[in-house]
């Protein structure tokens, strides 16, 4: 997944490595945005996709509890 910092113009991408990140409560979202500076409040991210389908991975429910629905792009899918 992408994301944007609205205030610095800044992008970056979070890929989750299950062997580098195994057993860390850690998402693409947290990797976005603590290279984007740790504020949350300015940034837009992008959907997940996976990479060797090109499907969409819907944000887990603890990223929606974590960051504002508003953060997220037009669109993106949300864990239900």
């Amino acid at each position: 997944m992408g994301g944007i910092n609205l205030e610095s113009g800044e992008v970056a991408v979070g890929i989750k490595n299950r062997k580098m990140h195994a057993g860390q409560p850690i998402c693409a979202e947290d990797l976005v945005v603590a290279q984007l500076g740790g504020n949350s409040d300015n940034i837009i991210m992008t959907n997940a996709i996976r990479p060797r389908n090109g499907r969409n991975i819907p944000v887990c429910k603890r990223c929606q509890t974590k960051y504002s629905l508003e953060q997220f792009m037009e669109g993106t899918e949300f864990e239900k």
